[in-house]
């Protein structure tokens, strides 16, 4: 199986949270799937890090994921799916979110997350999360 993790995940993985969404990509890593990263969680993540050394290393381990590109129409898709919420009422807190579910989508992959936005995002759009 291919998923992408968001990066509510990687946080969790990195700082040893202990979480549901974690146990899940625990559970995917021993099963040997296949883990994936896009440009925006790759971003997220590393700009939160503050030892140079950290970043290295968390920047190499992310460098060995498999990475999912964004098309052009992703971003048209990413605009869509925030207008569409934003109408029924529903309020995303990060465009970040839209961009990383289209991301998903395109490459027609499951997001893992533990970020509830991602959850209202799936009921008004092709998301599958996990």
């Amino acid at each position: 199986m291919r998923l992408l993790a968001d990066t509510s995940v990687w946080i969790d993985f990195f700082n040893k949270n202990e979480t549901d969404s974690l146990e899940k990509f625990e559970f995917h890593i021993q099963n040997n799937d296949d883990i994936c990263v896009a440009g925006i969680i790759q971003t997220e993540v590393l700009q939160g890090i503050k030892s140079s050394k950290q970043f290295n290393q968390i920047q190499s381990h992310l460098s060995n994921m498999i990475f999912l590109e964004m098309p052009r129409n992703g971003y048209v898709l990413s605009a869509n799916i925030y207008r569409t919420l934003r109408q029924k009422g529903k309020t995303i807190k990060s465009l970040g979110d839209c961009l990383i579910a289209s991301v998903a989508i395109l490459n027609n992959v499951p997001l893992l997350h533990s970020d509830r936005d991602f959850d209202v995002i799936s009921k008004y759009s092709n998301l599958i999360v996990l």
